[in-house]
């Protein structure tokens, strides 16, 4: 992910009482991180919308009318509960509009990503847009919400808005653990620190070195529960519920999945939750997905502040929308009486993200062994040497000793040198 050519070393080894190394290297400029905001009101309309196709599928299959809808695959009805890539209001960093920047002409700086909690922008995918600390490398990211589409429905949640993701570039936000809850009308800073962490395979770690690529980009722990968790699905059902995103580039991917139409997952959804409830299970869950932690990654720290809306700021993106082609006029739906007219919508319905670096330098952590198979050995004969007087040197003596005392007794006594008697002395 980084030039090493731009990199220099700051300061000298901090060693550890265990097994780790520290130290940290400056750059240049950094990549900035793949970034990738889930909308929690979306994944709800999915659960929503595949409870209704659970109950109602037989019903539906029926009718020779709603065959198409019959059909569908899960990954249909995920793509169909949004969010539209236009919910991105705007991309900008250094004072640019990211679609303008040299780096991204014909490259796309943001692509949609399927997971199986719903649709979420992966912004940044190819690690092109680069930034330094502070304002000067700052990106600024603007969301729609659509609340008055989607907030009736969120009854069942105590919390709305995104769940946003920073990770490294060769990642995908559907096998990270964790992430930042935000929700909109707010404006949230974030200053991000990168921490790299290399660790030591057999006999001295735990990590595999064999393990680099998944279907889910590069190798980590999130990545290998998700092809455990497709393996499954495909062995059971023949399908999976959501297609890896790397399905058809990857040439070591062992299957070629499909998502299950919804007449095969009512079937395989017994499956699904046969697998969730063992993986859960904190005394089975290695004997259904056995995954090794990943010997290289690399880690976004994030420090969040935020503040609300200003509301002159909110008057500002709705004076720039009044045009007929506008967002806010495609985001109305006028025969479910959703329309956003006034500034005080804006301002409920925008969350701004403003993402930069706290400094240009990178913290790399090494797993080392620091006791081998060699200090063994030394110890072992450093030890002999202090209590016994042994070395090599006397070892060797001792087995030619052994070895002349053996031939003396196999070749008898003749040779050994007689007693003089007291005449013969005489």
């Amino acid at each position: 992910m980084y030039d090493r050519g731009e990199a220099k070393i700051l300061s000298a080894r901090l060693s550890d009482p265990d097994d780790k190394m520290s130290s940290l290297v400056t750059f240049l400029s950094f990549p900035a991180p793949a970034v990738s905001p889930l909308s929690l009101s979306i994944y709800l309309l999915n659960s929503i919308s595949l409870s209704l196709s659970f109950f109602f599928l037989y019903f539906l299959c029926i009718y020779q009318t709603l065959f198409r809808i019959s059909n569908m695959t899960y990954e249909d009805v995920i793509k169909m509960g949004g969010p539209e890539q236009n919910r991105l209001l705007l991309c900008i960093q250094r004072n640019e509009l990211c679609w303008d920047l040299p780096e991204l002409i014909d490259k796309n700086y943001v692509v949609m990503e399927t997971t199986i909690a719903g649709r979420c922008w992966r912004i940044n995918p190819d690690g092109l847009i680069k930034g330094k600390a502070g304002d000067w490398g700052a990106m600024r990211l603007v969301f729609w919400s659509d609340l008055k589409d989607y907030g009736k429905r969120s009854g069942d949640s105590p919390s709305y808005g995104f769940l946003v993701a920073f990770h490294d570039n060769g990642t995908y936000g559907s096998t990270l653990n964790s992430g930042y809850v935000m929700s909109p009308g707010t404006n949230y800073k974030v200053d991000l620190s990168v921490k790299k962490e290399t660790r030591e395979p057999p006999p001295g770690g735990k990590c595999d070195a064999s393990l680099i690529s998944t279907s889910y980009g590069d190798y980590n722990e999130g990545a290998c529960i998700m092809e455990c968790k497709d393996r499954y699905l495909h062995e059971k059902c023949g399908c999976v519920n959501v297609r890896p995103p790397l399905n058809e580039s990857l040439s070591t991917v062992t299957y070629d999945y499909r998502s299950c139409d919804l007449k095969e997952w009512v079937t395989c959804l017994e499956h699904y939750l046969n697998w969730a409830k063992n993986y859960r299970d904190p005394f089975y869950s290695g004997d259904w997905c056995s995954c090794s932690t990943a010997c290289k990654e690399t880690q976004y720290s994030a420090q969040i502040s935020s503040s609300g809306i200003s509301a002159g700021y909110a008057n500002q993106v709705f004076n720039s929308q009044q045009s007929e082609n506008s967002l806010l006029k495609q985001f109305a739906v006028p025969e479910l009486n959703i329309s956003y007219d006034s500034p005080e919508d804006v301002r409920e319905n925008v969350m701004v993200l403003d993402i930069q670096f706290s400094s240009m330098t990178q913290s790399e952590i090494r797993q080392i062994v620091t006791y081998t198979k060699e200090n063994l050995l030394g110890d072992i004969g450093g030890v002999l040497g202090l209590f016994l007087g042994a070395s090599v040197f006397t070892i060797l003596e001792f087995f030619q000793f052994l070895f002349f005392a053996i031939a003396r007794h196999c070749c008898g006594s003749d040779n050994k040198p007689k007693k003089l008697s007291s005449n013969e002395n005489l």
